[in-house]
């Protein structure tokens, strides 16, 4: 169990490695994980036993010991003798390892502050910035089901499937968030209509469109190369954004101005 904790504890790191290069609405993203209140004697326990020098027999010596154990250590001990003294216990509860522990989402300023968690977020959060936590805890746990060790991520069929996705999101966000799902070895499959085509030409690699003409059904296939995504994503006035056009402007203004006062027009 001890090792299952590891891992649970690696594939948390390589989620949060990930998520902190990404920008969603002003804030980053991180999980995080607590012991669940109903499993912290046993991760004491489990905890402890991970000293080579622990040694603490489950019945004989073990009960005259007890008063010599602390308290959460005892507990745990006793749980487990219960376990194995009923025939008909479910040892669910202590075989699997995410049951120990409570997992959140949360999300944090610029200065690495806690600003919001997924919990608070669905009572205030609206449009975007309620789905934003969704998609990204969503590729997490898909990722986190693919590849469980975290190793080898090129080496399975990993899909996320998502239909009308991302129907809210402006594109800057869609593009963070396709990115992790590409980060944490996952194949983004997206269903969406055609009026959604100029928000994901500048993401995916392959465009299928089915187009249906009384009974008959036409499919056009198109593979996007990084050049075709660099110029879409320039030309898209949703990723240039206010302070992109205010920029803009203020170069032209400028440039116009040096040529209005007899500089030398750069382009001649």
């Amino acid at each position: 169990m001890r090792g299952a904790f590891d891992a649970i504890e690696g594939v948390l790191e390589d989620l949060n490695r990930q998520l902190r290069k990404r920008d969603f609405h002003g804030l980053t993203y991180r999980f995080s994980k607590r012991d669940a209140a109903g499993y912290r004697d046993m991760i004491t326990l489990i905890n402890r036993s991970s000293d080579p020098e622990f040694d603490l027999p489950l019945f004989e010596q073990a009960s005259e010991a007890g008063g010599a154990l602390d308290e959460a250590t005892s507990n745990a001990l006793k749980r487990l003798q219960a376990l194995a003294l009923d025939p008909h216990a479910d040892i669910g509860d202590i075989e699997d390892p995410r049951r120990y522990f409570e997992f959140h989402l949360e999300m944090l300023n610029r200065k690495g502050d806690v600003k919001t968690d997924l919990a608070r977020r669905i009572g205030t959060g609206s449009g975007g910035q309620l789905q934003v936590p969704f998609y990204v805890s969503i590729g997490a746990a898909l990722a986190a089901t693919c590849y469980p060790d975290r190793k080898g991520l090129d080496g399975g069929l990993a899909m996320a499937v998502f239909d009308e996705a991302f129907s809210k999101m402006d594109a800057a966000v869609v593009s963070e968030v396709l990115q992790f799902n590409e980060s944490v070895g996952l194949q983004t499959i997206i269903a969406a209509p055609d009026k959604e085509r100029s928000t994901f030409e500048q993401f995916m690699d392959t465009i299928v469109t089915i187009s249906r003409m009384g009974t008959a059904i036409m499919i056009d296939v198109q593979e996007i190369k990084p050049l075709a995504h660099a110029e879409f994503r320039k030309a898209n006035p949703r990723l240039i954004g206010f302070d992109g056009f205010r920029t803009a402007a203020l170069q032209e203004g400028q440039a116009t101005g040096d040529t209005a006062n007899g500089s030398p027009d750069p382009a001649s």
